[in-house]
């Protein structure tokens, strides 16, 4: 399996009760695959997985693989910290039609030779290929010695390079190759990863916008980089300009804008806050003015 060009974080549609919102999934896998994307990265940070119970991610996994029946590279969060979850979160998914799990290491107080040897674990006991997935805001920031010594594991297939820091990412890009694939993450880092080298690039707002990191990514390809970067700068104000709940992730923001464009609820996972009904306005005025949305159909 290899990604070329945008993969989006999908973001977890629910109900007011916090299940799974089935409906809303379908609506949202159509809004998304109505554009050219490269795959799919689901039960990421962005996805609220880490608030989830077991039986919650087994349930929405299920429900995004068999509406895409394997037309799309699907690549699964397996979760951690605990093992013992992860692995019958491994024999209850083995059978769906799933490309790849990615792996988040939550230990942040791993020494490298640790790091490696969990990781390794988790890698063999896993049915299908892993992608590591480095988030030093969530967890632990994987050291680039141990990603350099688990590339060559034919388990693992790649790595997800979160994160702000040049010094890590840098040097994980320069890992690429045929066996190894690196791919970057945030929609406000897109074209810093493709100037890097990186051909796909993850980002949960590309769950709310799809059609326009396409066409961002599209453009960069194409050479047209000045018209990418202020494609990219409108894109970086227009989501500043939006309400941001106090959570220690966007997913209230962007299914505020899934709502308006009447493809799912705002509701979040507890104890996530969503947008209360003033910033769901501040918000439709936002998108109005950008021209996500017009008065006529707001």
């Amino acid at each position: 399996m290899s990604l070329n060009g945008i993969v989006p974080v999908l973001v977890s549609p629910m109900n007011e009760d916090g299940s799974p919102d089935q409906d809303g999934y379908h609506k949202l896998l159509d809004h998304i695959y109505a554009h050219p994307v490269a795959g799919l990265w689901m039960l990421g940070s962005a996805s609220e997985d880490f608030l989830m119970s077991l039986e919650h991610r087994v349930q929405i996994t299920k429900i995004v693989s068999e509406y895409l029946a394997g037309k799309s590279h699907l690549i699964v969060g397996c979760g951690c910290p605990g093992l013992e979850e992860t692995h019958q979160f491994f024999d209850e998914t083995a059978d769906m039609q799933i490309d790849a799990y990615h792996l988040l290491p939550n230990d942040r107080k791993m020494k490298p030779s640790m790091a490696y040897r969990t990781i390794s674990q988790i890698a063999e006991r896993a049915p299908k290929p892993v992608w590591l997935y480095n988030n030093e805001k969530r967890a632990l920031k994987i050291p680039v010695e141990v990603v350099r010594d688990l590339k060559d594991n034919p388990k693992v297939h790649g790595i997800k390079a979160a994160g702000y820091d040049l010094q890590d990412i840098v040097p994980f890009c320069a890992m690429a190759d045929d066996g190894f694939q690196v791919i970057g993450s945030g929609g406000g880092h897109l074209l810093v990863f493709l100037a890097l080298g990186s051909t796909a690039h993850t980002a949960s707002t590309a769950s709310s916008y799809p059609g326009y990191y396409c066409q961002m990514f599209d453009l960069w390809q194409q050479g047209k980089h000045d018209e990418a970067r202020q494609m990219a700068f409108r894109m970086g104000r227009m989501i500043k300009a939006l309400p941001h709940p106090d959570n220690t992730e966007f997913a209230a923001e962007e299914k505020m804008v899934l709502e308006l464009l009447g493809i799912c609820k705002r509701h979040v996972h507890a104890p996530f806050v969503p947008c209360t009904e003033e910033e769901v306005e501040q918000g439709r005025h936002v998108l109005e003015e950008y021209g996500i949305l017009s008065p006529a159909t707001a």
